[in-house]
């Protein structure tokens, strides 16, 4: 067994107790930061008339750029972003979507580094991060399509197969990539590859639902709620019901970590924000979500350290994680923290360790390396705002707060995680010797060099 060990413990970190943050300050803040954001993906959409990617974003055939759309229509429906009411930001969302509807492949889904494969001759689509975009685009289509100033646009008529003529009224063409989207999502090219990007297809399944009522409020579900918990469950627990009635993984362990079904050691702490983000989200429309996220978070809270060091005060302990980051502490983002916090009280914790260290300077912590990725850090950022409420009060401290000797093990997952009557954590974690080589094959060199982010070094139990 490998072990890292703590050598100094964490008490220096636990005296610290949440200053008070002003709501409308921080909000005001995020939202300048959305709307900078906003602004760039305006400037760089293509808009020229005819062109079959007529609202592409940045030039790329990447379809996970469109995910943006959702900001887009969410800062024009929001009275304190300066885009609210905006005609470029309406009609960049609305181009957005139309050029979706020529970018859908011929079995509903859609590439993202695969090329081209929408009309004229339409081509299988290949992503299995679907259900990113797909989230975004349906949420945006739910937001837009009660509005007056809709009206008039769904009975145009677009150019929705690429003859640069139209082809079919918007409102007909927007609910024919939705029908088609939600199959991709149940179909093996839509889903079924890791945790993250299935949690984003169950995610995206609520949202198209939700969108194609908006749309059509007199159609039935495009999904009913027994489908949706067909794939809630093959999700969360294993079950074998995806479109091909095939095993499709088992991404927990029984005690909710995230491990992705594979025979090898160690929790995924790669997936953990956005697994927290999306089980948040489903969990507002679904029970049995929320009951999982609740147990997600009651394994994950022990991988959880307040840091002093961590832009957030808090960081995730990933050096027994099957994939762990390189060079910069785990931290996780602000929208998972908030989308994910009522599931658990160790989720309402870390939000409150986590608040007051973002509000402190958000423009930085909200920096993207990039205007051109990480569209999804964009509208859950907006998702989060719109849930934008201060810390639970809770006398609850995570694992890692706690005095006293305590244990958590996984045997799924080759895990264990203890500390001892001084406060002093350990993290074990079963020796990395499977066949494809773990996180050896996915970082290119051997696991057991890689340092954990606090003070800890090699030990034998």
């Amino acid at each position: 067994m490998m072990a890292l060990s703590a050598l100094a413990p964490l008490c220096a970190c636990l005296a610290w107790s949440a200053p008070a943050v002003d709501d409308g300050a921080l909000r005001a803040q995020v939202v300048a930061v959305l709307d900078e954001w906003v602004g760039t993906y305006l400037a760089e959409q293509n808009i020229v008339p005819g062109d079959i990617r007529r609202g592409q974003f940045h030039g790329s055939d990447n379809m996970r750029l469109q995910e943006c759309t959702a900001l887009i229509a969410w800062a024009y429906v929001t009275p304190d972003s300066k885009h609210y009411g905006s005609r470029p930001a309406l009609d960049a969302a609305v181009l957005s979507v139309d050029y979706m509807c020529r970018a859908q492949g011929s079995n509903g889904g859609f590439n993202e580094y695969h090329g081209w494969c929408g009309v004229p001759d339409r081509a299988p689509g290949k992503s299995s991060v679907a259900g990113f975009t797909l989230y975004g685009i349906a949420r945006a289509i739910d937001l837009l399509s009660p509005l007056a100033a809709m009206e008039p646009l769904l009975t145009d008529g677009i150019d929705a197969d690429g003859p640069s003529a139209p082809t079919m009224e918007r409102r007909a063409a927007w609910g024919r990539m939705l029908r088609l989207a939600m199959e991709n999502l149940y179909s093996g090219s839509g889903r079924g590859h890791s945790a993250n990007q299935d949690l984003c297809a169950l995610a995206a399944v609520y949202g198209v639902n939700r969108a194609w009522a908006s749309l059509s409020p007199s159609a039935s579900p495009l999904k009913n709620d027994a489908d949706v918990a067909a794939m809630r469950d093959e999700i969360f627990y294993g079950s074998p019901r995806d479109a091909r009635n095939e095993y499709a993984g088992k991404w927990f362990s029984d005690t909710g970590l995230l491990f992705e079904g594979r025979p090898y050691a160690g929790y995924d702490a790669n997936y953990a924000a956005v697994t927290l983000a999306y089980i948040g989200l489903c969990g507002d429309y679904d029970v049995e979500a929320a009951r999982f996220g609740a147990k997600y978070w009651s394994a994950l809270e022990h991988f959880f350290v307040p840091d002093g060091d961590s832009p957030l005060g808090i960081s995730m302990e990933d050096g027994v994680s099957r994939r762990v980051s390189r060079g910069a502490a785990r931290v996780p983002p602000m929208w998972a923290l908030g989308l994910a916090r009522s599931a658990h009280p160790a989720g309402e914790r870390a939000y409150a360790i986590a608040l007051p260290h973002f509000a402190e300077d958000v423009p930085a912590r909200m920096a993207l390396r990039s205007p051109h990725t990480y569209q999804i850090a964009s509208y859950l950022y907006a998702d989060w705002l719109d849930r934008l409420a201060p810390p639970a009060e809770t006398d609850y401290r995570l694992p890692a707060e706690r005095s006293g000797p305590w244990t958590f093990r996984d045997p799924e997952a080759g895990t264990l995680v203890t500390q001892d009557e001084h406060g002093v954590l350990t993290y074990y974690v079963e020796p990395w010797d499977t066949p494809d080589g773990a996180r050896e094959h996915v970082w290119g060199h051997d696991p057991r060099d890689i340092p954990s982010r606090h003070v800890f070094g090699a030990a034998t139990p």
